[in-house]
């Protein structure tokens, strides 16, 4: 019934003789069981010159839909960040799709309409809460239709090859193909990078470097497509020796890792999360998942080289102390083909100390090869109540890492609102250099600092050598400069419901005037901030938020007010 029914539809669309509808080859691929809208508006595109993407969202889950805005007798491609998305068009009741395929999908309608977009993980109708940008070109029905479906396979250091669906009809004169800067895409007179029949190009690349891709239709000798939307993608990056990484990457991802950003995560949270030192790669595990995480490539492997790396599990909620026997462990592969295949050297349970603990391993097998390193963390709870932390740090191949400094935390003497403060047990530190968090900065072992405004302070000690910076975080708060903390009882401010799962609700029954709503996550890192001056309510859309503990902070006009709320899903 649903073949005959999407049958129907096309038949509609028979006045454009060459509309090129992907993957209608089974029912099966149709996917519209999607509920969730986002965003929550139509989406009203702007650009129609066939080349100027429109946004549809810079965070689409695969798991969603959104409504776009669609004309009459114009030609759409809707497509994804991941080129792996699975994308169905429907009409604006979800009931009848009209295209649908993996990456890139073509549409034309005959009329002015609405439709809904549907993201997916794959043809079966996978769902995953992972973050894709959507975006959707539209211009005029061409004589000549680019390929759409493009994808590739796992990149080396030097080679790729992409593939990509063939045009309907089939072109004339073939493909031709660009690839480079992706800041830089090709116009309608670029000179290809390739050309050819075949479905699919091989390329050579520059080792650590960011590209585009594009292809396009050579239907006749005046006559090409425009070119595909941009598939953007990165040759493996690879570091000699010795390499040593200490995570001392401001929060993000070190260049070269690959992991799910969704939830691996670089930080710390001094004295109940802390790295070692400062800032470490951690996962959060409460549910039955495999979480992982891959290195980068490093070359030039010997035969008395080894691999070297702290970790250390914490008790979600009682950190930091250890979670109990039988909850969690990880697997370490090593791979000699970029990332292809993985060979496991160890399965390790976690130790239950609330220590920082050092795997090594020696490299000798792998001698004049280039590794890299997959870490996947196994999610089990023995315990029944298992809610943890495994963090990772200092990852080093050579033996030796080069020497971080290093200090045994920060000793703060307060006299509100003057601090002083003083890096305690410095290893190997060159210089010092302070952060108050209020944009006043600082130098030396020991410094003194006052505030001018009430409020919490993150305090960041940078320790410097030649091989590199370690940070030290503490926070402090600040009181008696000023602005109030307002004591508003539960009766006077609500927040609800908490937990909460999908959206929280605060109201102000109080006669202060609110003016903005902060929130922070768990690590002190600002998660979104809103403007409700002039308002007594407000609702927070949780649909973003990771499941844990937020602390909501509440400036009003005469004071502030902090409250915790916790994320469940």
């Amino acid at each position: 019934m649903k073949m005959n029914l999407l049958l129907k539809q096309l038949s509609k669309l028979t006045l454009l003789s060459a509309i090129p509808f992907l993957c209608i080859e089974s029912a099966d691929a149709q996917c519209l069981t999607n509920t969730s809208l986002y965003p929550s508006g139509t989406i009203e595109p702007t650009y129609f010159d066939g080349v100027t993407p429109n946004e549809i969202s810079s965070c689409n889950y695969e798991e969603e839909y959104a409504q776009v805005k669609v004309n009459a007798n114009q030609y759409h491609i809707f497509y994804s960040s991941n080129p792996n998305t699975y994308i169905t068009v429907s009409n604006k009741t979800g009931t009848t799709a009209f295209s649908h395929g993996t990456g890139q999908v073509g549409y034309t309608s005959t009329v002015a309409d609405t439709v809904r977009v549907y993201f997916n993980t794959n043809a079966t109708c996978g769902t995953a809460e992972k973050c894709i940008t959507t975006n959707v070109i539209i211009g005029s029905v061409p004589t000549c239709y680019a390929p759409l479906g493009i994808n590739y396979g796992n990149a080396t250091g030097t080679a790729i090859t992409f593939n990509w669906n063939a045009a309907s009809p089939a072109p004339s004169g073939g493909y031709e193909y660009y690839f480079g800067d992706p800041a830089l895409p090709p116009t309608a007179t670029s000179t290809p990078s390739g050309s050819g029949t075949a479905t699919s190009a091989a390329l050579t690349l520059t080792p650590s470097t960011d590209y585009g891709f594009w292809v396009r239709s050579v239907c006749g000798t005046n006559n090409k497509s425009s070119w595909s939307p941009m598939i953007d993608f990165s040759s493996q990056y690879i570091v000699g020796k010795p390499w040593a990484e200490p995570f001392n990457t401001n929060g993000e991802l070190p260049e070269g890792f690959s992991a799910d950003e969704d939830y691996w995560f670089v930080g710390s949270d001094p004295g109940t999360f802390d790295g070692n030192p400062g800032d470490f790669l951690a996962v959060n595990q409460y549910q039955s998942e495999i979480y992982e995480f891959e290195t980068i490539n490093i070359s030039g492997i010997q035969p008395n080289d080894s691999l070297n790396f702290d970790y250390r599990y914490f008790d979600y909620l009682d950190a930091p102390l250890a979670p109990p026997a039988g909850d969690g462990y990880f697997i370490v592969y090593i791979s000699t083909d970029f990332g292809q295949t993985y060979t496991q050297i160890d399965s390790v349970p976690n130790n239950t100390t609330a220590v920082w603990t050092t795997k090594s391993y020696q490299l000798g097998a792998y001698a004049g090869h280039t590794i890299r390193v997959k870490i996947e963390a196994h999610y089990t709870s023995a315990s029944g109540m298992g809610d943890y932390v495994l963090g990772f740090d200092n990852f080093a191949v050579d033996g030796v890492s080069c020497p971080n400094p290093s200090a045994s935390g920060i000793n703060i003497t307060n006299n509100t609102p003057e601090f002083t403060f003083e890096v305690m047990n410095p290893q190997d530190a060159d210089n010092y250099g302070w952060d108050f968090g209020d944009g006043i900065s600082g130098s030396g072992q020991s410094t003194t600092h006052t505030y001018t405004s009430n409020g919490n302070y993150t305090v960041t000690a940078m320790l410097t050598n030649d091989c590199g910076t370690t940070e030290l975080t503490e926070s402090v708060t600040v009181s008696g400069v000023s602005i109030n903390d307002l004591k508003l009882d539960e009766n006077q401010l609500k927040l609800f419901p908490n937990p909460a799962q999908n959206n929280l609700k605060l109201e102000n029954l109080s006669n202060h005037s609110m003016k903005s709503v902060t929130v922070y996550n768990i690590l002190g890192q600002k998660m979104d901030l809103i403007k409700v001056a002039g308002t007594k309510t407000t609702t927070l859309n949780l649909s973003k938020y990771a499941n844990g503990i937020y602390s909501l902070v509440i400036e009003f006009e005469s004071g502030t007010v902090t409250r915790k709320f916790e994320v469940l899903k």
